[in-house]
């Protein structure tokens, strides 16, 4: 996740997009067998926020799970540390590339994380 978010940072002619546009119009995704001197946009079919919501969806499944008295409880509580680093990544990319409502979906993600940590 890590390595994606820095190059899509590092790519900005290369987009991550969910293959409809606001109109709910199908997107012409960029294949890598299309025209390889063309220095235009081009947009990857997928969803850094799908991903990451799934991701957290099965943390969640997996600590349910478990006993909360063993220390393996206590080590995949840990892994909920680099979960948070990849949604603050991912948002920060996000906001960059002015994505707006998949900003705010993260943004929601973050705050479940928070919430149930002070809560």
């Amino acid at each position: 996740m890590q390595s994606l978010t820095s190059l899509l940072q590092a790519h900005r002619d290369i987009t991550l997009t969910e293959g409809v546009d606001v109109n709910g119009e199908e997107v012409q995704v960029y294949t890598p067998s299309d025209n390889k001197d063309d220095d235009s946009q081009k947009d990857l079919r997928g969803s850094l926020v799908s991903y990451l919501e799934r991701l957290d969806s099965e943390f969640s499944k997996s600590l349910q799970n478990m006993d909360q008295h063993t220390v393996e409880y206590m080590d995949r509580m840990r892994d909920e540390q680099v979960l948070y680093k990849h949604i603050v990544a991912a948002q920060k990319y996000l906001q960059s590339v002015n994505n707006i409502p998949s900003t705010c979906r993260l943004v929601m993600l973050r705050m479940e994380h928070l919430y149930f940590k002070v809560g």
